[in-house]
């Protein structure tokens, strides 16, 4: 038992107070104390960064959905005018959600800003139940804090304004708590936060996907081995959830992976100066 997980039912003893009550207090304190990490993005206007087309691509987004067109594929404005399968291949998880924070009223500048507060609110309690799964409370809320004031994901906010991959990073401890809470308890329960959770992944950033998946079955099986020949009730609703949440997100990444011989993915890893130079080569050269 960890230290945390000892001073925890002490803590509890000392005031009377229910465990839930606890954990939602320390959940309220992992999103104050993260305030630093996110108050820039209250101020005027949007934060200006190194991805400033998240506004028009709302816009397209919005457009999508008032000419009926779900779910969005085809972003007709961009592209000089002739249009673009934007979400065809772009994750578009968090378009959707910012859609709905327009039509309650946010201007697409301040529902860019909104959404990178949602990412880092979101990485700051996904943390939080990762820890406390593992460490207890206080572990939660010292993970959490860490893992929000993490420099990548101020840069990720503040600088790339990679929104799809802070989203991604935001949402990867909750797939890990989890895939946790499932192989060691064997509750049919957390099947659904699993599938949800990875459909999320999937739907937010492709590239964080593939760095993270790898990483998800290696933490999945490492879980199993410790049930010894108690580990094929987890196996198998590990299995359903992921089938499960391939299919919440099939929507999307089936035409991805379908139509991707029809453009230019070379050119994400090639820069063009006349001739082709590899992009991860041009560091060393």
């Amino acid at each position: 038992m960890s230290r945390f997980a000892r001073i925890e039912p002490l803590l509890e003893k000392l005031r009377g107070v229910h465990p839930a009550w606890v954990a939602i207090g320390a959940a309220l304190t992992v999103v104050a104390l993260a305030a630093f990490a996110y108050a820039p993005l209250f101020g005027e206007g949007m934060i200006l960064t190194g991805d400033n087309l998240h506004a028009w691509r709302l816009s397209e987004m919005g457009n999508c959905i008032d000419d009926g067109q779900i779910p969005c594929r085809w972003a007709a404005e961009l592209g000089n005018g002739y249009g673009l399968p934007l979400f065809n291949f772009y994750p578009p998880l968090p378009y959707y959600a910012g859609d709905i924070l327009h039509r309650l009223g946010l201007s697409y500048l301040n529902t860019v800003d909104a959404l990178f507060v949602i990412g880092l609110i979101v990485a700051a309690l996904s943390m939080f139940l990762l820890g406390r799964s593992l460490w207890g409370t206080l572990g939660g809320v010292v993970s959490a804090t860490a893992y929000v004031y993490a420099p990548y994901l101020a840069l990720d906010s503040y600088m790339r304004g990679a929104l799809g991959e802070l989203w991604a990073l935001a949402i990867a401890p909750a797939i890990f708590w989890a895939v946790y809470r499932l192989v060691t308890t064997g509750r049919s329960l957390y099947v659904l936060p699993v599938a949800f959770f990875s459909a999320f992944l999937l739907l937010s950033h492709s590239l964080a996907t593939l760095i993270l998946l790898p990483m998800i079955a290696i933490w999945a099986f490492a879980l199993l081995a410790t049930r010894g020949p108690d580990f094929w009730r987890p196996a198998l609703l590990g299995s359903i959830a992921a089938l499960w949440g391939l299919g919440l997100a099939a929507f999307f990444t089936l035409p991805m992976l379908a139509e991707g011989g029809n453009i230019q993915l070379e050119n994400t890893i090639t820069f063009s100066f006349g001739a082709e130079t590899p992009l991860y080569q041009s560091n060393f050269t």
